[in-house]
């Protein structure tokens, strides 16, 4: 194992700095210190080079110091920038509090990733990103007899403990191995390209959404650029809501998840306004399946909707839905003008939102749309469902059906969701039809 990560998890994580310098303002605190684990976070200890003797001073310097504690909400002017450097000459970089300060010891928190930068360059032809997760239920593991290895046994550093759960490639850009054992998981990148932070972003959310689970990392490496960070995030074993697209088990073709996987990340990358929102409302649905039923249920109604306004028809961006209501609209704009001029008031800007809120056709008219155009099955066709897990709970109405009857409904929703998603991001292979309580599967091809 991996001597950082066995510290981490062990909690005993620390790094020696032999020179500290803590900044903000006009305010600066040299000295050496530690950095060290406390409870899955990373804290400071540092030993002041320029100790105050005197009382009043000592009082003084710890007013100043000391200023965020006096606010509950920090703002980017309380925070410390932490500049560190260890015996072999490697930098770290964070954000940092001060909570305390005596004479000669300075302790703080970090509130940021710390970051440390090697001195030694790595000369490897291929690149590798090394991201850890501490949560034992995040990634499922596949029926590896089925798992199509995209790897050589020569090119994968395996250990006694791991297991090798899944294995993706994206073309000409990564391959991607996922490990686990009974301590953490380990997502192994291998690339011949340098990775930014946006695609390691990229790379986390398209698993998130084929696994159906939001996690996150607690150490990251990289080979190139020579660069670590630390988030000593906490782990999670609770279980979500949330159900992966494509069911595990041993009935799909193996290569549906890495087709489901890749139709994702280049949704992502293409980085427009609707790759934006969709990766949004996926990404909080995911998050929301980890709290109560109710607000999940709303999470997943509210992030359909917003789903269905990405989709562009030839009708659903015109201004009206009929020549009546359109007639009557202007009426009403008419007068509103006459009675109030063109001055500002509450009542007008009021009535005016409505009115163009009429205007604009709704989610569920698109939705109406896209069944009309066959694009979408007329199956999904369930307005008194919609409306009641957008409107009831959006007015903090009581549920009047039981937790079976919900969970019911709630794969319908969810079906539909993921039926949505797919469109947008041109996947036609198999899925779990969670539109049907015995969670039927089978291959569809969406037009």
């Amino acid at each position: 194992m991996n001597e950082k990560v066995s510290s981490i998890i062990s909690g005993t994580f620390e790094i020696d700095l032999i020179e500290i310098e803590l900044r903000k303002g006009d305010t600066c605190i040299t000295g050496k210190g530690v950095i060290y684990q406390k409870n899955e976070e990373l804290h400071l200890k540092l030993f002041n080079d320029n100790p105050i003797d005197e009382e009043c001073k000592i009082e003084e310097f710890v007013n100043s110091v000391n200023q965020p504690n006096k606010t509950k909400i920090l703002r980017e002017d309380d925070y410390y920038i932490l500049l560190g450097k260890d015996q072999e000459g490697n930098t770290y970089k964070s954000k940092a509090v001060v909570f305390y300060v005596a004479t000669e010891i300075i302790s703080g928190k970090l509130y940021s990733d710390l970051i440390k930068e090697k001195t030694d360059e790595w000369k490897s032809v291929t690149n590798t990103l090394e991201i850890y997760i501490n949560d034992n239920n995040s990634i499922p593991l596949n029926d590896r007899k089925n798992t199509r290895a995209l790897f050589s046994k020569s090119e994968i550093q395996y250990s006694e403990t791991s297991e090798d759960a899944w294995f993706f490639n994206v073309p000409e850009k990564y391959k991607i191995q996922v490990q686990r054992n009974n301590r953490y998981q380990k997502i192994l990148v291998r690339t011949e390209c340098k990775v930014s932070e946006d695609e390691i972003n990229k790379l986390l959310d398209s698993l998130r959404f084929v696994f159906g689970r939001y996690f996150d990392w607690f150490y990251i490496n990289y080979n190139f650029g020579s660069k670590e960070k630390f988030h000593l995030r906490r782990s999670s074993n609770v279980n979500t809501i949330f159900v992966p697209p494509l069911k595990i088990n041993n009935n799909y073709n193996v290569e549906n998840y890495e087709k489901l996987f890749n139709c994702y990340y280049n949704y992502l990358s293409k980085s427009d306004e609707a790759a934006k929102n969709l990766n949004f409302h996926v990404r909080k649905t995911n998050i929301a399946g980890y709290s109560y039923l109710g607000a999940f249920e709303l999470v997943l109604a509210t992030s359909m909707e917003g789903l269905l306004k990405i989709f562009k028809t030839e009708t659903n961006t015109t201004k009206s839905k009929d020549d009546k209501t359109a007639s009557d609209i202007r009426k009403v704009k008419k007068f509103l003008v006459e009675a109030f001029g063109k001055e500002e008031n509450q009542v007008k800007n009021r009535v005016d939102g409505l009115l163009d809120n009429m205007q604009a056709i709704s989610p569920a008219g698109i939705l109406n749309q896209l069944i009309a155009s066959e694009i979408i099955d007329k199956k999904y066709k369930f307005k008194d469902l919609y409306k009641k897990f957008r409107n009831s709970l959006a007015h903090a109405d009581l549920p009047n059906s039981d937790t079976i009857k919900r969970l019911s409904d709630l794969n319908k929703i969810l079906a539909l969701f993921y039926h949505l998603v797919f469109l947008q991001i041109g996947y036609n292979g198999q899925f779990t039809n969670y539109f049907n309580d015995e969670l039927e599967d089978f291959t569809h091809t969406i037009k």
